[in-house]
């Protein structure tokens, strides 16, 4: 009986350690941040429509859209593929390009300046 709560325990141990490896090495819970321009306006229909789609990517992500610089910021929890953003916007009759992030866009840490 011990010796099989034993082998359990170990086994469960195991598991959750080749998780949290797999988590670490895939990007899964670090942040990853996209940026993307609207090319053209935008109803709030499809707007609404767009970023349901692309959150069912990930639960966990946000979308930032502001109307007025046409800039549409998006934080995700794992790696995503712009062009599977990009794509997804498409559907909704939406035409993004893709921006490359700027570090100066980056909230920084409290012990930079």
């Amino acid at each position: 009986m011990k010796a099989t709560i034993r082998r359990t325990l170990a086994l469960l141990f195991l598991l959750g350690t080749l998780r949290a490896a797999y988590a670490q090495d895939s990007g899964i819970g670090a942040e990853h941040r996209y940026q993307f321009v609207l090319e053209s306006a935008v109803s709030t229909l499809n707007e609404k429509l767009m970023t349901e789609s692309i959150s069912s990517l990930d639960p966990e992500m946000r979308i930032n859209i502001d109307r007025t610089s046409r800039l549409v910021k998006v934080l995700a929890y794992r790696p995503l593929s712009t062009s599977e953003i990009v794509n997804m916007a498409a559907l909704h009759g939406i035409t993004l390009r893709a921006l490359p992030v700027r570090y100066s866009d980056l909230p920084k840490a409290d012990n930079e300046q």
